[in-house]
C-alpha cells in the first residue's frame, strides 16, 4: 500500500518510491529505504513537495537492480562527519541563494524544509554538529550568512536549551529566515562591497521589521520565527534596533540569533576586511561588545566552542 508523505515528514526507515524524474534529479534509486538524513536532504533540496512511501512491509524478494542501485548510492554517501557537514552547508546555501533571488512561497517552503533538516542533523549527530560549528572564513554573502547564522544558532539552541525535536526545528526555521527582509532592500545597498554610509545603514536597518512582516503574513510559521527576525538586532544595553528594547524584553531565541549573527559576520571575509579566526572573534565580542549581550548567555556561547563541549543532553 502506498501513501503520499511530505518531505518534511520523512524519517529514517521510510520506504520511498520515487518517480523516474525524482530519481534522476536526486540520483537516488527509484525504490529504497531511507537510511540517513543525507537522503532526506537530497529530496528536500530538489524542491519536491512530497513523495510516495510504501506503508506495508513487503515479503517479496527485492529486485536485484534496486539492490545494486541502492548499494551504489550508499557508497557515494559521505561517511566522514566533516564531509557530511560540508554537504549540509552546500545544499543549504543553494536553497538560501534561491530564496534571496526569488523569495516566493515555494522558496520560503524550501528554506523551511532545509532548516528542519539542519535541526535533525544537529539533534541526532553531534559529530556533524561540531563540524558545522567549525565552518568559517567564507566570503560574506547575504544568503551564505543566513545559513551559517542558522547553523551556529541552532547548535547553540541545542547546547543551551536542550530542545525537543519540534522546538529545535521551529527555532532553526526562524534562524534560517531571520534576514529574509533583506529581499526588500535595494540590491545596490545590500551588495555594496564597501562600508555603508549612514544613510544607507538607516535603510538597511529596516530589514528586521520587513523580515517580521513577511513571516507574520506567511502561513505555517510560528510566532517565535517572527520574533527572532524582529529582535535579532536588539542589544541587551538598549543600543540596538528597531525598538531599542533591553534585557529580558528581548526573547532568548533572538539573543541566540544575535550571538550567531555577529560571530559569523566577524569570521566571514569581506572586501574591506579579512575573516577573523574564531578565537579572535570571540575575544572581540567579549572585550568590545559584551554590553550588547546577555552576559551569562555569552559565557555559555563561548563554552560551546570548547573541545570538551557536548551538544547532546
Amino acid at each position: 500500500m502506498q501513501t503520499i508523505r511530505k518531505i518534511s515528514d520523512l524519517k529514517i526507515g521510510h520506504k520511498v518510491i520515487l518517480s523516474e524524474r525524482q530519481s534522476r534529479l536526486t540520483k537516488l534509486p527509484r525504490k529504497f529505504t531511507i537510511s540517513s538524513q543525507d537522503e532526506i536532504f537530497k529530496l528536500s533540496s530538489a524542491k519536491f513537495d512530497s513523495v510516495h512511501i510504501n506503508t506495508v512491509r513487503s515479503v517479496a524478494k527485492k529486485n536485484i537492480r534496486d539492490k545494486t542501485s541502492q548499494a551504489t548510492s550508499e557508497k557515494k554517501k559521505p561517511k566522514n562527519p566533516e564531509e557530511r557537514a560540508k554537504l549540509i552547508h552546500q545544499e543549504s546555501i543553494s536553497v538560501s541563494r534561491e530564496l534571496f533571488k526569488n523569495p516566493n512561497l515555494e522558496a520560503i517552503k524550501n528554506a523551511k524544509n532545509a532548516a528542519n533538516i539542519i535541526a535533525q542533523y544537529i539533534k541526532q549527530d553531534e559529530q556533524v554538529a561540531m563540524q558545522l560549528l567549525a565552518l568559517n572564513g567564507y566570503d560574506y554573502t547575504t544568503h551564505g550568512h543566513s545559513v551559517r547564522t542558522a547553523l551556529v544558532a541552532t547548535c547553540f539552541a541545542q547546547f543551551h536549551l536542550k530542545c525537543s525535536n519540534s522546538e529545535l526545528s521551529e527555532l532553526a526555521i526562524g534562524f534560517f529566515l531571520h534576514d529574509i527582509g533583506k529581499t526588500k532592500v535595494d540590491p545596490n545597498i545590500l551588495n555594496k562591497p564597501d562600508k555603508l554610509t549612514d544613510e544607507e545603514m538607516e535603510l538597511m536597518k529596516k530589514h528586521s521589521l520587513l523580515s517580521y512582516r513577511i513571516l507574520e503574513k506567511t502561513p505555517s510559521f510560528s510566532k517565535i520565527c517572527g520574533i527572532i527576525a524582529l529582535q535579532h538586532h536588539e542589544r541587551n544595553d538598549g543600543t540596538g534596533y528597531p525598538m531599542g528594547i533591553t534585557g529580558d524584553r528581548i526573547s532568548e531565541p533572538a539573543k541566540i540569533c544575535t550571538l550567531a549573527d555577529i560571530y559569523d559576520a566577524l569570521t566571514s571575509k569581506r572586501s574591506y576586511k579579512a575573516a577573523m579566526k574564531p578565537a579572535d572573534a570571540l575575544l572581540l565580542m567579549r572585550t568590545k561588545m559584551i554590553g550588547h549581550f546577555d552576559r551569562n548567555l555569552f559565557i555559555k556561547f563561548i563554552t560551546m566552542f570548547s573541545p570538551k563541549a557536548h551538544l547532546s543532553p
